[in-house]
């Protein structure tokens, strides 16, 4: 049996058909665990009405405590072996449970997973579909990357019961609370499993507690408890580094909606944020700061700056100038091409065909990066091709040649030998513009090469057009060998060979040799870091 936990506050506009998605499901053990948090607005009389038409329903009343202390009133009263926590604004795919259970019998998981729908409260047209850190792959306990890149939302999860009780598990009386506790169930989970398909559709809106101004404080209360949870459990010194870096990112993101949406409580929570790191959290001395990083190559360095930078998953970084040729930068530009109609799916593609196009980097003023920490620099994009269009050279990139039609224009390539004679006439100019640029920062050079393996957790299998790659990646060896002349300042790092260099069998982007793994993407941007430092 799998008990579905649902707390319930003045929701009564939307609980029917959240109600009606868990009584609609083909998984029919279910024990339907509901807890009215003391509605007012007729929420309890509708009910009543649901519970009197299917048996599975139990209603549980309590005065108004918070989502908390009703999911936890829930866990007491649930029945079954499984527990799954839903919202009671959201809703779910008839065949959400059944998925989920799937995975976590034929698995032997403590937890299953699945991605989820991000709708709007006013319209429950899908808006984003939120991808979960690992599709479909399995990972144990030991395996400490996964833990705090999985959402801390309790819902599109199910549970073992076993495992709460194994933790004395419960959700803290204050807001926020889900990242206080569910990462702790994440760090003592055996086995995680998880389900591709979007199963769940979460609503945002505005009357959310996330936005709440008289919560704020809690978000600061959340990472106390959040510290004190996983030192109850002995997960403490296990991951201490990813908890180090989990808190600073909750930090920044809190600063972040602090200066959005509470600018009169600015300087008093920073305050309170610094007293927690000072006081009661960080004390071996270790200091963190927010890196300003700026890329000019592929989408692997612009992943590696996001990671550098702690930046939220779906945030477009702007200081990140990629499908772009060193060629076509210092090539005439064609001031007629406007990219005002042209209709574009995939933003961050359209950004990079749009910074090739118009040589943004190129007009960046001095001043723009006066308090950039990082430069990173790679070369990957150059293996493709040159394309000449009324005196324009330009990229011929995987970005360009998805939007192509839009484009609407006829051109020729140019060939590979006046591509690299051109190239390295203009490697020279470029150093010269980084120097100008970043006289203050740190150029790293990122020897970025395409994958020659991919696999599930290693360098599993070799990508069938192997030698062709290879042939690729002794091209940029020698565009790189020739950077390095120019620009020497630039700190070289090489990681092509290391046992984490390869490309996952399931990247969210497709498996690839010019994509490398998360593992990759985090240990590359680790080596960075404390060269720079």
């Amino acid at each position: 049996m799998i008990s579905i936990i649902v707390p319930v506050y003045n929701t009564k506009n939307c609980i029917g058909k959240c109600i009606e998605s868990i009584c609609g499901q083909t998984y029919s053990d279910l024990d339907i665990v509901i807890v009215d948090d003391g509605s007012t607005d007729g929420t309890s009389d509708l009910l009543k009405e649901y519970a009197k038409k299917d048996k599975r329903i139990r209603i549980f009343t309590q005065k108004n405590s918070g989502q908390g202390v009703a999911r936890n009133k829930g866990i007491e009263q649930a029945a079954g072996e499984y527990i799954f926590f839903a919202d009671s604004d959201d809703w779910l795919e008839p065949d959400a449970i059944e998925a989920l259970y799937d995975s976590i019998v034929a698995n032997g998981s403590d937890i299953a997973v699945c991605n989820f729908f991000k709708t709007r409260i006013d319209e429950e047209t899908v808006a984003t579909t939120i991808q979960e850190a690992f599709e479909g792959i399995i990972y144990s306990r030991c395996d400490s990357n996964y833990v705090f890149n999985i959402s801390s939302y309790p819902f599109g999860k199910l549970f073992k019961k076993e495992l709460l009780d194994k933790c004395n598990f419960s959700f803290p009386v204050h807001f926020y609370e889900d990242v206080s506790a569910i990462p702790v169930l994440l760090a003592t989970a055996e086995k995680i499993s998880f389900v591709k398909e979007a199963k769940y559709y979460y609503r945002n809106h505005s009357g959310s507690t996330v936005y709440a101004v008289d919560k704020i404080k809690d978000r600061i209360t959340c990472m106390y408890s959040l510290v004190e949870n996983f030192k109850k459990n002995n997960c403490y010194e296990k991951y201490s580094r990813e908890l180090d870096e989990y808190i600073v990112r909750r930090i920044a993101i809190n600063v972040r909606m602090m200066k959005s949406a509470f600018r009169q409580y600015e300087k008093w929570f920073i305050k309170e944020q610094n007293d927690f790191l000072a006081n009661n959290f960080i004390d071996d001395g270790r200091q963190y700061k927010n890196l300003k990083v700026a890329a000019w190559g592929s989408f692997n360095s612009y992943t590696i700056s996001k990671i550098l930078m702690r930046s939220d998953p779906g945030e477009i970084i702007t200081d990140y100038y990629g499908g772009e040729s060193i060629v076509s930068l210092f090539g005439k530009k064609n001031s007629k091409m406007n990219f005002v109609n042209i209709h574009a799916e995939n933003q961050f593609r359209f950004n990079a065909v749009k910074n090739d196009f118009t040589g943004s980097f190129l007009h960046r003023s001095i001043a723009e990066f006066a308090d950039c920490d990082i430069f990173i620099v790679d070369f990957l994009e150059e293996r493709y091709g040159i394309g000449y269009y009324e005196g324009n050279y330009f990229t011929i990139s995987e970005a360009f040649t998805s939007m192509e039609k839009d484009m609407g224009f006829c051109f020729e390539e140019i060939s590979s030998d006046e591509h690299l004679r051109i190239w390295k006439e203009k490697a020279a100019d470029f150093a010269q513009l980084l120097e100008q640029y970043f006289h203050d920062a740190k150029i790293v050079l990122l020897k970025m090469k395409l994958s020659e393996f991919y696999g599930y957790k290693g360098k599993e299998t070799l990508f069938p057009n192997i030698e062709q790659i290879r042939r690729t990646n002794h091209m940029l060896d020698v565009l790189y060998d020739c950077f390095e002349e120019i620009c020497t300042r630039a700190i070289s790092v090489d990681m092509s060979k290391e046992d984490f260099y390869y490309t996952h069998a399931e990247f969210r982007h497709g498996c690839h040799p010019w994509h490398l793994s998360q593992w990759a993407y985090t240990k590359i941007a680790n080596i960075i870091k404390s060269l720079v430092e």
